[in-house]
This record gives structure tokens, sequence and C-alpha cells, in this order.
């Protein structure tokens, strides 16, 4: 595991180097055009005053495109356990600062109109995300939204690489203590917690063969060679030397191209 600014550990799976900020950058723009181009629920508008809670903000790459689309008088809070892949500049309304949603300081209660996290399911076990939801309540301002955006990603039909994947995500959810099917219970967890109106939206993400869902591969596979720079770094090389590694990315690759 990793060590976060106030010496905890992390559970966070992914590595946070130069090829994972292009990476995250770019699946900040395929996501977008699933969403049609959206970065805020139809009805929410943000209004001179309003402050935004940037959970997970990564490269900041969410909140920086919000940014151009809000007035300036809109402030936006990036928090992130790693300030490594925060930008090197942002407009004025944007800051970015290395804390935790898990341990959200007291100063950050009851401010927010918006709070919005995405793809934390890699970083977060059960008791965490009821950890989570509950801060992100408190966070909020009376009335305010949260828009969570989670990935419950499963190969079909299950061919022998994809398989393998799989058995790999099993072994490294108990190995780290978290849950890839979380975004199952969320809904629950939410109302739990005192959210009222909480909807659901699925997307499907299809990843398949041809040039139509090559960048979608190329998201998918990238993120599991950052996932495996992160965990060997922690001890579980998945059973792998590196170049059986890259030997099985490159068989699971032809084998996403050959199936529909």
């Amino acid at each position: 595991m990793s060590a976060n600014q106030d010496g905890s550990e992390s559970k966070y799976s992914l590595t946070t180097d130069e090829p994972e900020a292009q990476r995250l950058n770019k699946q900040h723009v395929v996501l977008r055009k699933l969403f049609d181009n959206r970065l805020l629920h139809e009805g929410l508008e943000l209004k001179d005053g309003d402050k935004v809670l940037e959970s997970g903000a990564g490269t900041g790459v969410w909140a920086l495109y919000l940014a151009s689309e809000v007035p300036d008088t809109v402030q936006i809070e990036c928090i992130d356990i790693n300030p490594h892949l925060f930008p090197v500049s942002s407009p004025k309304n944007v800051h970015f600062s290395a804390s935790n949603i898990l341990t959200l300081p007291d100063h950050f209660d009851s401010k927010y109109t918006l709070i919005h996290q995405r793809f934390l399911s890699g970083a977060f076990g059960n008791k965490d995300w009821k950890t989570c939801i509950k801060n992100m309540y408190a966070a909020l301002r009376p009335g305010g939204w949260l828009h969570l955006e989670e990935l419950y990603g499963r190969i079909v039909p299950e061919l022998p690489h994809s398989a393998k994947l799989m058995q790999i995500s099993l072994v490294l959810e108990r190995a780290r203590d978290i849950d890839f099917a979380a975004v199952e219970k969320i809904p629950v967890w939410l109302k739990e917690a005192g959210f009222e109106n909480v909807q659901v939206f699925i997307k499907p993400w299809k990843v398949g063969p041809g040039d139509e869902f090559r960048d979608k591969r190329d998201l998918l596979l990238g993120a599991w060679r950052a996932i495996r720079v992160g965990t060997k770094k922690s001890g579980y090389d998945m059973g792998m030397s590196d170049e059986e590694w890259e030997q099985f990315v490159r068989d699971l690759n032809q084998e996403l191209q050959d199936n529909e």
C-alpha cells in the first residue's frame, strides 16, 4: 500500500505518473462523450458564489473543464490524497490541496452546492464507502447535489485472457480490501446516509473490436498497466514477471479485438 500525506495508508491501486496522467485526461474525453458532453446533471445550474468539491481529483481535468463552463465566481476545490498529478497552473477559482474524503476536516462541512467523485471503487472497501458518503453528506449544503461516477466492469463472453483478468481482479479485491462491485450497493448507502432523490443512470461502455473501440481498449489496458505498477510497488506482482505481464496484456488486447 502507498502512504497518504497524513501518514495513513491508501488502498488506491493505480500509479501516479505521467503516463497515468495522460490516460486520466484521455479517459475524461471518452467519458464526456458517453454523457453527451454534459458535466452537470440536467437541472443543476451553478451560479455566483456556489462552491464545488471535486474528490479524488487526479489531474483535475474534470474541474478544469467545469471551470470553463461556469462563472468564475464559482469556487472549485479539488482534493486528492496524492498531489503528484495536480496541474502546474489553474484558473484563479480552481484550488488544489492534498486531502482525503475519508478524513475530511470539519471546515469542509455544509459548504458545497455540488460534490463530484469518479471511479474510486479501486480505492474503497464497503466500510470506506460508508465513511465517504457520510462525509460527503456533511460537506454539502442543504439542497446540494452529489454526482458519483463509478464503473462496474465485466468482460463477456469470458474468454481465456479476460477470465484470467477477472481472477486477478478478485485476488486484488481480497488483498487490498476493496470492492469493485460497490456500485451496486451505493444507492442503498446513499439513502441510509440521508440523501434524497437518489437516481441511477446506467451507461454501457462497450469495449470491442476494430478502430471504433480502440480508445476504450487502450484505456482499459492502460488502467491495468497502471494497476500493475502500483501493486507491484507494494509487493503484489499478480503472479507474473514483467515479461509475462506484457505478453498477457498483448494477448488480452488481441482477444478483445477478435471477439464481439
